[in-house]
């Protein structure tokens, strides 16, 4: 109640005294050791968070006809989390979401590689993410020997006449808001996470966006953000909201999930990131 951590009855002994001493001097510089290691941490940490912010776009692209929008919010200094509208050779644009296994540092450092392994390959293959995903998974495995993986969604957008030609290996489904109407399509997945199989393959699908339609690529943090009674937000409740709010514009689609989530989280801390990208043809 007052703080002490020990005490010594009477009559007591010198000796005993100072050892008792010599004890919680030890213990108090073991403390002082930990602390100082724990503020180490802490500034590596925080200094990992703002390298690995620098791998997102600072800004989205300016495309005449369509609007970008992303976010991504971690639930801790670093993420597991990323996005990336990539512009290729083509004149194409490369939209990208992905989410690694694991939390934390090792997250943050497959966050790294993943990256940087499919911005290559897209540069290189910008009109087949088929190849792009059949290269990322060669040197995963070569270099990690299938103990880490990633799920990840990519498609080449034409932004001439609205043709996206995806993969998905494994990310949660994307919405296709088609103008007009009320419902959507999902873009299911196409293929097994990135590092995982030597064989594997993705399938590559084409869809088209037409004037006034929207996609919104998300992670599964959305679905799986959490309240203090441990309910899970849930693809119901995106699906009801987008059904709501599709029709209104990105920003405002964009807005109001991140609110919605808000809401229903009531502060709850989080265990999972999340990363929204929107595209939306004027």
């Amino acid at each position: 109640q007052f703080g002490g951590v020990d005490y010594i009855t009477k009559p007591f002994q010198v000796e005993e005294v100072l050892a008792r001493t010599e004890t919680h001097l030890a213990l108090r510089r073991l403390q002082e050791r930990q602390e100082k290691i724990n503020q180490r941490m802490q500034r590596e940490l925080t200094l990992a968070g703002a390298v690995q912010s620098s791998f997102l776009p600072s800004q989205m692209p300016e495309v005449e006809g369509w609007q970008f929008l992303a976010s991504l919010q971690s639930a801790r200094e670093t993420s597991g989390d990323f996005y990336d509208v990539i512009q290729l050779p083509n004149g194409r644009l490369g939209l990208l979401i992905a989410d690694v296994v694991d939390k934390g540092v090792p997250a943050a450092l497959l966050m790294a590689l993943s990256w940087s392994l499919v911005w290559n390959y897209a540069i290189q293959y910008p009109d087949s993410p088929q190849t792009v995903f059949a290269e990322v998974n060669r040197r995963l495995l070569m270099h990690l020997g299938g103990s880490q993986f990633f799920t990840c969604f990519y498609g080449v957008l034409n932004p001439e006449n609205g043709t996206l030609v995806y993969t998905n290996a494994g990310q949660p489904p994307p919405f296709h808001l088609k103008q007009g109407k009320k419902h959507f399509d999902t873009l299911g997945r196409t293929g097994p996470p990135l590092g995982v199989l030597e064989e594997g393959q993705w399938d590559q699908v084409e869809v088209a966006l037409q004037a006034g339609e929207t996609l919104i690529l998300y992670t599964d943090g959305v679905t799986d953000a959490c309240n203090a009674r441990g309910e899970l937000y849930g693809v119901k409740r995106l699906r009801d909201l987008v059904e709501r709010k599709g029709s209104e514009s990105a920003q405002a689609l964009h807005d109001a999930l991140l609110a919605d989530i808000d809401n229903f989280v009531a502060g709850e801390l989080q265990y999972d990131d999340t990363a929204l990208v929107i595209a939306q043809r004027k």
